[in-house]
């Protein structure tokens, strides 16, 4: 008996022993994981409680940023009001919550206005971004956010919607790194704006998603933008009179390209716009798409590719009609340099696909 309870007290103790060895081990593991994801923020806008005197959120988010120059500020789930705009030119940057709403309540230039700081010494902090959130111009303010001025800033995982002009505005600067966001209009009377407005150079835009915007992409200025996996559509958003086009489809472009710089655009799709790719400057596309959901909007009359200026190389592209009077291509005199080659085109006739530039013509501009 004596031998059998002895056996039963090492047992039960190597239980017990490896039992806290593993709760040391995970309790161990959860302060270091803890830890971690406590220092990619400085403060969160918890710390900063809403003033008696504020008249809504924009205050106590100004007072936040303002407190932490080149630091990270985190803003939790909830809706946040903004009657003025919230400046930041400290080199804060912002992590938000998927679900933290930004809803305008007052007309102003810009929701978030970020300015880059001034340099010193050529020295400047490359690691500034926004990552997450949802801004909501909510058909008054101008635009959703700007970026002016940067030369390296990284945006991703957020929402642009119902801007008056544009969703995300660029200002000046180089080396924007966006990628997935998303821009969604959902109410009427906003015709004519832009989802990203773009004046600078040198920047990658990956993985977008563009609905209900006027138009999807405006390049105005600026050379050597990359966009990849680009989607651009419209038409959900309801006329006033039934069997009136659709509101965001009218004037509608997928892609303007108006910069004279070099723009690639490749693996983008144009879906349901009146002008799929309307090219002005010098500008590749390369496996990028087009198709006209006509069944479901009934819009006629698109132009697939509108050539009004600079040189265009088209190759492995697919473009579909789906509409009686779709149009390919269409180019102005100032557009006299076009290569096309290995592309897939359907539901058109023989004539209807452009004829290359001559190979001379071709090498010339090369040079």
């Amino acid at each position: 008996m004596k031998e059998i309870k002895k056996r039963l007290d090492d047992l039960s103790g190597r239980f017990i022993f490896r039992l806290m060895k593993r709760r040391l081990f995970f309790t161990t593991l959860c302060f270091f994981c803890s830890s971690i994801f406590a220092s990619i923020y400085d403060a969160t806008l918890a710390q900063y409680p809403k003033l008696d005197s504020d008249t809504s959120d924009s205050e106590r988010i100004q007072r936040a940023i303002d407190a932490l120059p080149h630091k990270v500020l985190c803003i939790g789930y909830g809706e946040y009001k903004l009657d003025k705009k919230i400046i930041i030119k400290n080199g804060a940057s912002l992590l938000l919550h998927k679900s933290a709403k930004f809803v305008a309540t007052a007309k102003m230039d810009y929701m978030f206005d970020l300015i880059a700081e001034p340099q010193k010494n050529y020295v400047f902090d490359h690691n500034m971004f926004v990552k997450g959130g949802e801004f909501d111009a909510n058909g008054i303010a101008d635009n959703c956010m700007r970026l002016a001025g940067f030369k390296h800033f990284t945006i991703s995982d957020s929402l642009f919607r119902n801007p008056k002009h544009a969703g995300l505005r660029i200002d000046a600067g180089y080396e924007i790194i966006a990628s997935n966001l998303y821009f969604r209009c959902t109410k009427r009377g906003l015709e004519g704006n832009s989802a990203l407005y773009v004046n600078g150079g040198d920047s990658h835009y990956n993985d977008i998603v563009v609905v209900d915007y006027t138009v999807g992409f405006k390049i105005m200025r600026g050379g050597s933008c990359r966009l990849t996996r680009c989607h651009v559509w419209g038409g959900p958003i309801q006329s006033e009179k039934k069997g009136d086009i659709r509101p965001m489809l009218k004037n509608s472009i997928a892609f303007d390209i108006q910069t004279k710089g070099e723009t690639l655009l490749r693996d983008c799709y144009a879906d349901t716009a009146m002008i799929g790719f309307n090219v002005n400057g010098n500008c590749r596309l390369l496996g990028c798409s087009y198709f006209n959901n006509y069944k479901v909007f009934k819009m006629d009359n698109p132009t697939i590719i509108n050539h009004t200026g600079g040189g265009l190389v088209v190759a492995d592209c697919s473009f579909l009609r789906t509409s009686p009077k779709s149009t390919l291509y269409k180019a102005k005199n100032d557009a006299k340099l076009l290569a096309w080659r290995d592309n897939m085109v359907r539901g058109f006739y023989l004539s209807d696909v452009p004829t290359p530039t001559p190979e001379g013509l071709v090498r010339q501009w090369q040079r």
